[in-house]
């Protein structure tokens, strides 16, 4: 069966769907588990394909689980988990008795992946990194750490934002120009500085789920001690900074703890991860994890 999408999403016979990575997500192999999620609309709530047509926005959701399951595995293998007990577990108890057990073992292995409860107990197994580890995963990219340790400076306009830019790039204090300059509230205690109450740093699960998204990309893309462009959010013009990595050793340090540790490295993992899909199902969204339409 030939799938093709409406709206912004059309199948081919192109051979690569998403590289998540180094490795591919084939058209063949999406193509086969479309057929069965199409098929089971009682099941995934589906639409029946019209005039050979099925759902755009149902088939970025299909990809952009595979996706998901992809960097599951992947970040798994990394930390050398067997979750495969874990997910024998969640099929024989959960799957049950369900229209899903008689599915695949395709689609199961998808759900058993995705799922929070198997993959937040597996990722439990991972070893909590040394405090030199977490300083070599900091140096490439702050995310990694599954943390955002971050001060900004917050003005009204991007020409202002780029004046501050500018006195940064000569010399000046971060936190002492956003005393000065930031229009955030909170600026002057904390030198534009975001934190939690007890710590230096947030969890990076907590800035995706309620920082404007427009910051927290500039957030991701940001590089330790170096301000970033100005970008503009529904609050104003940012210049982000992630904190030098001796400012924030100790915090950092304080939430890496075991057993905790590797919901943290998952979610910088899933974060940083290069996901690339092809243009006729969408884009990739690091910040809500999922496949958004083009345009």
């Amino acid at each position: 069966m030939l799938l093709a999408a409406s709206g912004c999403a059309t199948f081919t016979n192109a051979d690569v769907a998403a590289q998540v990575g180094d490795s591919d997500i084939t058209t063949d192999d999406f193509g086969a588990l479309a057929e069965e999620y199409f098929a089971n609309p009682d099941v995934f709530g589906t639409a029946a394909p019209l005039d050979g047509r099925v759902s755009g926005e149902q088939s970025r959701l299909l990809l952009g689980a595979m996706a998901r399951q992809e960097i599951v595995n992947q970040f798994l293998a990394q930390q050398g988990i067997d979750a495969s007990g874990i997910q024998q577990a969640f099929k024989d108890s959960a799957l049950a008795a369900t229209p899903i057990e008689g599915m695949s073992d395709a689609m199961q292995d998808l759900i058993a992946s995705i799922d929070d409860a198997p993959r937040s107990e597996a990722v439990t197994l991972a070893e909590t990194p040394t405090i030199d580890q977490l300083r070599a995963l900091y140096a490439d990219n702050p995310t990694k750490t599954g943390l955002v340790c971050v001060r900004h400076i917050l003005v009204d306009t991007e020409a202002e934002a780029q004046s501050v830019l500018d006195e940064l790039r000569n010399g000046a204090d971060f936190a002492s120009l956003a005393i000065e300059r930031s229009i955030d509230p909170t600026a002057a205690d904390l030198g534009g500085a975001i934190s939690n109450v007890d710590n230096q740093c947030i969890p990076l699960q907590t800035v995706l789920a309620s920082f404007d998204p427009a910051f927290v990309a500039g957030a991701l893309a940001a590089r330790e001690g170096v301000p970033s462009e100005p970008v503009e959010s529904s609050f104003g013009w940012h210049i982000i900074l992630h904190r030098p990595w001796d400012e924030v050793a100790e915090s950092v340090g304080q939430i890496h703890q075991p057993g905790d540790s590797g919901a943290f490295l998952f979610d910088g993992f899933a974060a940083t991860v290069e996901v690339n899909v092809d243009a006729r199902f969408g884009t990739w969204n690091p910040i809500s994890g999922a496949i958004a339409p083009v345009g």
